[in-house]
């Protein structure tokens, strides 16, 4: 294990760092000295469900303007993908969601192009 503040090795079943005196403790010690059972924060957990919910709806608003339509879309299906992959709640809400911003954006690029090949014909 290994101290939190300084980064020094702490020998099993310390409480405290030998190297800077930080308090440390293991999800076991304190859940014995808080007579509280422990369970371990999953990392990423929240974070991967903030940043896929912020790629699908932004997918939606910038399907409007195509430069930024596209790799914000593109971003959303793949964090979509994955978050699929790791079984999470609504992934394929917004996969779905990411994959029609990106059709509605290439719709958009579409008539974009075609307005602009009518105007200079």
């Amino acid at each position: 294990m290994q101290c939190g503040k300084c980064g020094a090795e702490v020998p099993e079943g310390s409480f405290f760092c030998q190297n800077c005196g930080n308090r440390v403790l293991t999800y076991d010690q304190y859940a014995r000295m808080t007579g509280r059972e422990s369970r371990p924060i999953q990392p990423g957990t929240r974070n991967s469900a903030t940043r896929l919910f912020l790629f699908t709806f932004g997918s939606l608003i910038a399907c409007l303007i195509p430069l930024f339509g596209y790799p914000v879309s593109i971003t959303g299906i793949v964090l979509s993908a994955i978050a699929m992959k790791r079984k999470e709640k609504y992934a394929a809400v917004c996969l779905v969601i990411c994959v029609l911003s990106l059709m509605l954006t290439v719709i958009n690029s579409v008539s974009a192009v075609r307005m602009a090949m009518q105007m200079f014909s």
